[in-house]
């Protein structure tokens, strides 16, 4: 068999490559080289209070996602923190100035500034918001990071910044500025979720609330798994709903209440039982399609909450920042009762709700494509369900119909939510010794049962399922295209001659 020879203009791509990947894999192993300086500080730095570290005679500040950076102008001997929780840790004093991080806050006056909660700093007269949280600075394109990078790594060029500490300025005000709604949970970080007012305006991480009476302002409650507390997203006062400060259209009520399902802190639903509609993340459901129901209030085994509607089975999507509808409502006309968490049955049939994920298959490297929630129908002849005793309620339940036994899973660690148990040997040891699950599994003492997708909800994390897979030609791509952006952020750096 006579071998193929590489054609002209073959050679002339490898030697391209090879052009531009040498020098870039000297730019990368230069930026490992000063992330260990990251390292080093982090390792090796002496603690001063929060994100502050004293190494090699100079302060540096920690600014979450981007590393270490030096406080050029922070005085020792009176450096100091400005509060007296982990949420104030970002936030410091010395002699001469206020500083958030790396940054100094301007027209500060340190000798009075104090904490006032929530994230909020006054020096009596300038009020300020500082998340404790870093942000990605928007107004950085993706080329210049890439050029910034290139170099710091090859040059003693200044350390990029693309994530900050946010610093919203409050306006000016006569009246003292104080906190209102302190975090209702002791788990949930106060640099969230306060809000602070001056008896006239309120405001919701340093953004005003519009319409906000601050005398009847309040969390709404919400529900999660059968267990009552305040939101932490939504708020209302005698005549309007917030999600956080934005105003959401429909009236306050008594029996409003938020739900937590999916346990994701991206996902804040609204519920108004006066007319079924539903909120996301302070975007509206369609109200030509409500009334709305909740599928269930059972978090595991999902990936998206899914609301029923005459019209079908919505959904939001995180990604694409709507509503999305997902198919038809197949419980639409029948009795169907929730028998078991996320498992419905209408004494015929049975569904039930799984999860399920897409990754990528690249050699080295998985890449996230899409997480989806279906609801599914079980393969089995009709007949009645009876729940077997077990002593395993929490992470699931043994099931029987007619003659099959099978394994409802109510936990979130197992790939599938509905399993046959093809032995009733089996069935019965494990109702009396809750043998381990996994084992079982392994075993194939545990078999996922047969079924039909009816619908799924999907959302997608890659718009190419394929792009991270190892392929030659994508890595030629992206090399060139890598290529192409150095020499724009070159060009963009070049003076006009005069």
């Amino acid at each position: 068999m006579k071998k193929s020879k590489l054609k002209s203009y073959e050679i002339a791509l490898i030697i391209a490559m090879l052009i531009v990947v040498i020098p870039l894999l000297f730019i990368f192993l230069m930026g490992f080289t000063k992330e260990d300086i990251d390292y080093e500080i982090s390792a090796n730095g002496k603690e001063l209070h929060g994100k502050f570290k004293f190494y090699q005679n100079n302060i540096y500040a920690s600014v979450t996602s981007n590393g270490y950076y030096l406080v050029p102008e922070a005085d020792l001997s009176s450096f100091r923190s400005i509060g007296d929780t982990y949420t104030d840790g970002h936030m410091a004093l010395d002699k001469n100035n206020v500083y958030v991080g790396d940054k100094i806050v301007t027209g500060m006056d340190p000798n009075t500034t104090k904490s006032l909660g929530n994230n909020y700093y006054t020096d009596g007269k300038t009020t300020i918001f500082s998340s404790y949280h870093t942000q990605k600075n928007s107004s950085t394109p993706l080329y210049k990071e890439i050029w910034l990078s290139i170099k710091y790594s090859i040059s003693d060029e200044k350390k990029p910044q693309t994530y900050s500490y946010k610093i919203i300025k409050l306006p000016s005000s006569k009246t003292p500025y104080y906190t209102l709604l302190n975090p209702p949970n002791s788990i949930i970080h106060p640099s969230i979720y306060g809000t602070i007012t001056n008896g006239k305006s309120t405001y919701f991480n340093g953004n005003i609330i519009p319409k906000a009476d601050p005398n009847t302002l309040h969390n709404i409650r919400e529900l999660d798994n059968g267990h009552q507390r305040l939101s932490i997203d939504y708020l209302a006062d005698k005549s309007n709903v917030y999600y956080h400060n934005t105003l959401l259209p429909l009236i306050a009520n008594d029996s409003l209440y938020s739900i937590d399902i999916s346990h994701q802190p991206t996902d804040h639903c609204l519920i108004n039982p006066i007319d079924n509609m539903v909120y996301v993340n302070g975007i509206s459901f369609n109200k030509n399609y409500a009334p709305y129901k909740l599928i269930s209030q059972h978090s595991s085994h999902i990936n998206q909450v899914l609301f029923l509607s005459n019209n079908g089975v919505y959904f939001y999507n995180l990604k694409e920042n709507k509503v999305q509808r997902a198919g038809d409502n197949p419980f639409l006309g029948r009795d169907v009762k929730e028998i078991a968490p996320l498992v419905f049955s209408d004494g015929k049939e049975t569904w039930f709700v799984s999860k399920k994920e897409n990754w990528s298959r690249g050699r080295t490297s998985r890449s996230l494509i899409s997480r989806s929630t279906t609801i599914n129908k079980l393969n089995t002849e009709p007949g009645k369900w009876e729940k077997q005793s077990n002593n395993a309620d929490k992470r699931g339940a043994i099931w029987k119909k007619g003659n099959d036994f099978y394994y409802f899973d109510y936990s979130d660690f197992r790939r599938h939510a509905f399993y046959k148990i093809p032995k009733s040997n089996t069935a019965k040891q494990f109702i009396q010794h809750s043998n381990e699950i996994r084992e079982l599994i392994k075993k194939k003492e545990l078999i996922a049962v047969t079924h039909t997708e009816l619908l799924e909800a999907k959302t997608k994390y890659n718009l190419e399922e394929g792009f991270v897979s190892k392929t030659p030609v994508k890595w030629i791509m992206l090399l060139v295209g890598l290529t192409v952006t150095i020499l724009i952020a070159w060009k963009g750096q070049k003076k006009p001659t005069p």
